[in-house]
């Protein structure tokens, strides 16, 4: 019995493989391992090889496939026209192939995808003609449907099952869903949508906090959780999420989890994101971005939480109105306690803009207590003076509290910097007058200032130089007062490879630094010198 049943299947092989050879059909390559179990759970969780959301009208069913010897597994041709993207249903090995059968119609240009498990999907009459294999992914974009082997444009959709050595028509009485869609919907005429995507990722409902019924204490930490509903077939490995943000004071920001979270195919999952808020207010979710297989699926998201302010509020902040160039900033601050227990900060900050758009920052680095129900008042002083003239601006107030800084209070408080402030706004060597150096000082600042001497500290191919200019050069600067003057290499160390990394000036006792321009050095286009510094002499 063993014997026959064993000479029964070597004849079928080989009759499949004479049958497949005299058809001018390439078959795949011979198994080599043993035989595998066919899983006849799989095809229902294969995807419709288009895009996904979109639909296409079934034009011939298996069974006209089989009557008129077009097929042996069982195969339904859509009505996709040409230039259709084509997306691989599973993941698995591509055999790129052509039927070169004469005179009848044939597969043309066709795909044959071994899935493990079991299953062969032949997808045919493709566009453009490809060759050799590839491992691809589930929604792999592998072609474009065509016309190729037929008269018609359309895409023949096949599956074949794996008995022993062989490809064979499945058994029909064990399939009942097929790409996702039940076998009885799966008729001629009918619209077919692509409702089950390889992966497809969606928010299934809003983003939450893990405790969700009040608000978060400011800078507690807590998970945010993401519901997530996969509308694909196949299962997703999520390795990140990104979550966008939206504070209470409207600005964007993302946090982040790294980790491995599966998401069943038509299945649901959540997964957490950690969050430590750092200001009191609502915040809202705007947004996630999942990771999957390294590909990034952008979902539109919903949600937030409230989180409650610091037990410390602030109730009072005063900087001076105005300051001078030079001149430390010190900014009052008054805090509260209105909680009935004494509350203690790590540290203190006030921080906000200069003139030119830098940070600045007044500090109170040490343990503040406010005890409960009362009131404290500090000043917080800058580690650096202010050395250039403008309005600056005081813009939020935070704290260190459990080695987090968070913030107390969003302010708009103004200070006006007042003072001496000189500028170099050229320093280059004359184009027709490599050995002369062109040097032009601005007073940028809001007093007349005659500097003492001017300080200036660079490298050439000498190595690094310093430079004391006097300031006689100069003399007296109105506010928005410009002068040249012109450096006779012979007189001063200056060369036209000269460069300038900081300069200073002294002033009625005080050394101040010379602002720098964006840019220093020989340029082709300079001017000649102006009419002023020609009257002044070469000096």
């Amino acid at each position: 019995m063993h014997r026959a049943t064993h000479r029964r299947r070597v004849l079928r092989l080989i009759l499949g493989l004479l049958l497949v050879l005299a058809s001018g059909i390439r078959p795949v390559p011979a198994f080599a391992e043993e035989p595998e179990a066919t899983d006849y759970s799989l095809p229902g969780r294969f995807a419709l090889p288009w895009a996904c959301g979109e639909s296409f009208r079934v034009t011939w069913e298996p069974q006209g496939h089989w009557e008129n010897g077009k097929a042996t597994g069982v195969a339904y041709d859509f009505g996709l026209p040409v230039g259709t993207p084509v997306f691989a249903p599973a993941a698995g090995t591509a055999y790129f192939l052509r039927d070169d059968r004469p005179l009848e119609t044939n597969f043309g240009h066709y795909i044959d995808l071994v899935v493990e498990g079991g299953w062969l999907i032949r997808l045919a009459h493709l566009a453009e003609e490809q060759s050799g294999e590839r491992e691809v992914r589930a929604g792999e974009l592998i072609g474009y449907s065509g016309v190729s082997g037929v008269t018609e444009a359309h895409l023949h959709v096949e599956l074949l099952a794996r008995e022993g050595h062989m490809w064979v028509r499945p058994d029909v009485e064990r399939l009942d869903v097929l790409f996702g869609v039940p076998v009885a919907d799966l008729v001629e005429e009918t619209q077919v949508v692509n409702a089950g995507c390889a992966v497809s990722l969606a928010m299934d409902g809003e983003a939450r906090l893990e405790v969700p019924d009040g608000p978060t204490p400011i800078g507690q930490p807590a998970s945010l959780w993401l519901p997530l509903y996969n509308e694909g077939l196949e299962d997703a490995a999520v390795e990140r999420a990104a979550v966008s943000l939206r504070g209470p004071d409207g600005t964007l920001s993302t946090v982040t989890a790294e980790g491995a979270w599966d998401v069943p195919g038509k299945g649901h999952a959540e997964i957490t994101v950690p969050v430590r808020p750092d200001e009191a207010g609502p915040w809202a979710v705007e947004g996630v971005v999942l990771s999957v297989q390294g590909a990034a699926h952008h979902l539109p998201a919903a949600g937030g939480y409230l989180v409650d302010p610091a037990p410390v509020a602030l109730v009072g902040l005063r900087t001076p109105p105005v300051l001078q160039v030079g001149e430390q900033v010190r900014v009052e601050v008054w805090l509260q306690n209105e909680t009935d227990a004494d509350a203690a900060l790590d540290g203190l900050y006030v921080s906000g803009l200069t003139a030119s758009h830098e940070t600045w920052e007044a500090v109170a680095d040490r343990r503040i207590v406010v005890p409960a129900g009362e009131y404290r008042r500090l000043i917080l002083e800058t580690a650096s003076v202010p050395h250039s003239v403008g309005q600056w601006t005081s813009t939020r107030v935070d704290a260190l509290a459990g080695g987090e800084r968070l913030v107390l209070a969003r302010v708009e408080e103004g200070l006006s910097v007042e003072g001496a402030e000189l500028a170099i706004e050229r320093l280059e060597a004359l184009p027709d007058d490599a050995a002369t150096i062109s040097l032009v000082v601005t007073n940028r600042g809001t007093v007349p200032t005659a500097p003492d001497d001017l300080l200036l500290w660079g490298e050439d191919a000498d190595g690094w130089r310093d430079i004391s200019l006097p300031g006689d050069l100069i003399g007296p600067l109105a506010p928005g007062e410009s002068r040249e003057v012109l450096l006779a290499a012979d007189d001063y160390p200056l060369r036209p490879d000269f460069r300038l990394v900081d300069a200073g000036f002294w002033a009625a006792g005080e050394y101040l630094p010379l602002r720098l321009p964006p840019r220093l050095g020989y340029d082709a286009q300079a001017s000649e010198p102006s009419e002023e510094a020609a009257d002044s002499g070469t000096v």
